[in-house]
């Protein structure tokens, strides 16, 4: 796998971050940590590659059911029920409807895992907000207080219920809310909450209640995080309170990088699948038709730091092409994930495989 030469940080050293996470029993913790990298259960030098015939539900099946086969001969997980019978979809429809995950890709992946034997009623789809899950086609009725998709429940991660107070990332950064009125009104405003909030909780049903969940986020770029993609749909997208994190770049990457290490968070992702269907380049996360790109192509990856940098990449071709400046250097997210062994995006390490086998020069 090979990348334009800037962005491969080679003499980069150590990052040493500030931990302070607070879960199970609400103990928090702080302390200078140097973590090295390190290999989980699944392969994390792996990204595989595929393209589409087209982006309706029988294209997206086409393509992920060989990926899956190749991901589950080479990691040894099956996906499959296990003891709780339970597995979540992490959708992505925080920029409206105009970038959403594609509703045919959530269809093959409802199609796959019945076939792998869970029911419908065993398999969620989750996000944070009703109102943008409704305009982005994911809720029928808002007012349904059982919402369902496709004959899967929804879960709705900031309607309140899926928290437990015992179970937060902590973190020193002020809390502030970011109020989205509509997709179809411009208007974006911050109203800062009185209290002292620095907890963002976690939704309860990712970790501690599935067999297994899997990201699909969609890319875009964002004046905070640089790319808002894999990592940032299953860490900042995943808990309440994730707008006050945006006011400060370094605290953002920060916060994705250990809120992905939390171990019974991370336990659960299986890995995260991206559809190129759309890839907005600049002006996000919020929507423009101008600035959106399309190809035919799937990736899946146990590795979301691969995954992002890759898509990093991309971004920064289709600016380049128009006339923008390239987010450069990386942001910083890429490190402190690496630092915490969330995975690597050294294309040393870093292996594209085709679902035919061949390998991939980017």
């Amino acid at each position: 796998m090979r990348f334009p030469d800037s962005y491969i940080g080679r003499n980069l050293g150590k990052v040493v971050l500030m931990i302070g996470i607070t879960v199970c029993c609400g103990v928090t913790y702080a302390q200078e940590t140097r973590i090295p990298f390190r290999n989980p259960t699944v392969p994390l030098d792996h990204i595989w590659k595929s393209q589409l015939s087209g982006f309706e539900t029988e294209d997206y099946l086409e393509a992920i059911r060989p990926m899956i086969g190749q991901f589950e001969k080479a990691s040894g997980r099956i996906l499959s029920p296990g003891d709780k019978r339970k597995v979540g979809l992490k959708i992505y429809t925080h920029s409206g409807p105009g970038i959403a995950t594609p509703q045919a890709l959530v269809q093959a992946f409802i199609r796959i895992l019945q076939e792998k034997g869970y029911q419908s009623s065993e398999i969620f789809i989750i996000d944070l907000d009703l109102r943008l899950l409704w305009e982005s086609g994911y809720v029928a009725d808002r007012n349904d207080p059982q919402p369902s998709y496709s004959g899967v429940p929804v879960k709705v991660i900031l309607d309140g219920n899926l928290f437990d107070p015992q179970w937060f990332y902590d973190s020193p950064i002020p809390s502030e809310r970011f109020e989205y009125t509509s997709v179809t009104d411009n208007l974006f405003s911050w109203d800062t909450i009185e209290t002292d909030n620095r907890k963002s909780f976690l939704p309860l049903p990712l970790l501690l209640d599935v067999d297994f969940w899997i990201n699909l986020p969609v890319i875009t770029d964002h004046p905070a995080l640089g790319i808002n993609g894999v990592m940032a749909n299953a860490t900042l997208w995943n808990v309440s309170n994730q707008y006050r994190f945006f006011q400060n770049p370094m605290g953002a990457s920060a916060a994705i990088a250990e809120i992905a290490a939390i171990p019974e968070l991370r336990r659960g992702l299986v890995f995260s699948v991206v559809s190129l269907e759309r890839l907005q380049f600049i002006g996000g996360p919020f929507f423009n038709a101008n600035y959106v790109r399309s190809s035919p192509e799937i990736f899946l990856s146990a590795n979301p730091v691969a995954l992002d940098y890759l898509f990093l990449d991309r971004i920064n071709r289709a600016r380049a092409t128009s006339g923008f400046r390239s987010i450069a250097p990386p942001p910083p997210v890429f490190d402190y994930a690496r630092s915490l062994g969330i995975g690597d995006y050294d294309p040393e390490v870093i292996e594209i495989v085709s679902v035919d086998g061949l390998n991939q020069n980017e």
